[in-house]
């Protein structure tokens, strides 16, 4: 590890850190990310002493999530031609989260391909078929049918995931990565201990992107609630 983990750093969210940074290869971003849950002092008196017991790993897990999936989300094609070059940039360096049912699509497509060729399949396939010598024809369009419900079934999932996820009107703005964080860690913590810990998620958030001029729990407060807000029909 590049970095020293304090003694004051609770033990699970010490084992988060190690777990995320084994993975994180040689990323610099993610690396100092990673340094700063672990080594700032705002860690130590504005989250550890003031989060209840038993969310430290929680706290590590949402916001390694929080900052990674950010630059993951698919952004709409912007309506100007101006940002386009930007959008492509982003899009060449962050690797979105991939579309599956392209799999399941395909399957499909195959399934049907194989159910034309049947006749003549079955006819050769003792002489030309290569693999397991129990497999047989019915066998792999069947396999592919169910390839196809599953990559569909994992493509609804995974949609309904982003569905979930914090929308944001401007996503090359300076501080869109801020807001995500905050509106995605805020709504974790809600769910699990019921309550907003605004002034919890502002010291992250700081600690995070490394703010020098400091974020204020008033601010946290105020994305919250705009997220949470119905959207207008």
């Amino acid at each position: 590890m590049q970095f020293s983990i304090p003694d004051w750093v609770p033990a699970s969210a010490r084992s988060k850190i190690i777990e995320y940074h084994s993975r994180a290869g040689t990323d610099p971003e993610i690396i100092n990310f990673l340094r700063r849950l672990a080594t700032y002092p705002a860690m130590r008196t504005e989250v550890w002493q003031k989060l209840p017991s038993g969310n430290e790993a929680n706290i590590i897990d949402w916001a390694y999530c929080a900052f990674t999936f950010f630059p993951q989300i698919p952004r709409p094609l912007p309506r100007i031609k101006t940002k386009l070059h930007a959008w492509a940039v982003h899009r060449q360096k962050n690797i979105p989260f991939p579309d599956v049912s392209l799999a399941g699509d395909l399957a499909s497509l195959l399934w049907i391909k194989i159910s034309e060729l049947k006749p003549m399949t079955d006819s050769d396939w003792h002489r030309l078929w290569q693999g397991e010598k129990s497999v047989t024809p019915d066998q792999i369009l069947r396999t592919l049918e169910q390839l196809s419900t599953f990559y569909h079934r994992m493509h609804q999932e995974h949609q309904a995931f982003l569905d979930s996820l914090p929308k944001l009107k401007q996503y090359n703005s300076p501080a869109a990565g801020q807001k995500f964080f905050t509106q995605y860690v805020s709504k974790c913590i809600v769910k699990t201990t019921g309550r907003p810990l605004d002034s919890i998620v502002a010291a992250l958030t700081e600690v995070a992107f490394d703010l020098s001029a400091g974020l204020g729990a008033e601010t946290v407060r105020g994305r919250r609630r705009l997220n949470d807000a119905p959207e207008k029909m």
